[in-house]
C-alpha cells in the first residue's frame, strides 16, 4: 500500500491535509504531525468511535497522546478517500503495537464533516471493535469467527 507523504499544501483542501497527516502519524511523527492535523479542527469539534465520544479539540489531542503513550508502534494506511465540499470519507488499516502484546490490525472509515471555515466539527471513526480485540488474542480470530457463523 502507497503511504501518503506528509506535506501541508496551503492550497490543499482540509480534508486531504488531514489525510496525509493522519497517514503519516507514528508515535515517532507525534509531535511534528498531531499539532499540523489538530490545526485543521474546530475548538468544539466531536470525537466518536465504538469505544468513547469525545467534546472538544482537546480532548482529541488528549486521546491521540494516549494512543501513542501506549504503543511500541502505530501507524495508519489511509486505503481511499472520497470527498464532498463539507463531507470527507478515509478508508484506512490502523496496525498497531501495543508496549504489550500482540501487534493488532484494523481496518475502518473516518467520518470527516467540515464548517464553513473548513475546519473539522465532527470526526466519526467506524471499526469493527470484537476483530480489532480478537487479533490481540492467539487464536482470537478463530473464536471470533466460530462464534458469529451461527449469525451468518
Amino acid at each position: 500500500m502507497a503511504r501518503i507523504e506528509a506535506r501541508v499544501n496551503p492550497s490543499s483542501s482540509p480534508s486531504s491535509v488531514v489525510a496525509d497527516l493522519l497517514g503519516n502519524l507514528t508515535p515517532r511523527s507525534l509531535d511534528e504531525c498531531l499539532p499540523k492535523l489538530l490545526d485543521q479542527y474546530a475548538d468544539d469539534m466531536v470525537f466518536r468511535d465504538p469505544i468513547q465520544t469525545l467534546n472538544g479539540k482537546a480532548a482529541f489531542e488528549q486521546m491521540n497522546r494516549h494512543l501513542a503513550a501506549r504503543a511500541k508502534d502505530f501507524r495508519f494506511d489511509v486505503l481511499d478517500q472520497v470527498t464532498s465540499p463539507r463531507v470527507t470519507f478515509l478508508r484506512w488499516c490502523m496496525h498497531f503495537t501495543p508496549t504489550f502484546g500482540r501487534p493488532m490490525n484494523v481496518e475502518g472509515v473516518s467520518y470527516l464533516r467540515m464548517n464553513e471555515h473548513d475546519r473539522v466539527v465532527e470526526h466519526v471513526d467506524y471499526w469493527d471493535l470484537p476483530s480489532f480485540f480478537a487479533t490481540a488474542i492467539p487464536g482470537g480470530e478463530r473464536v471470533l469467527r466460530a462464534l458469529l457463523r451461527p449469525l451468518a
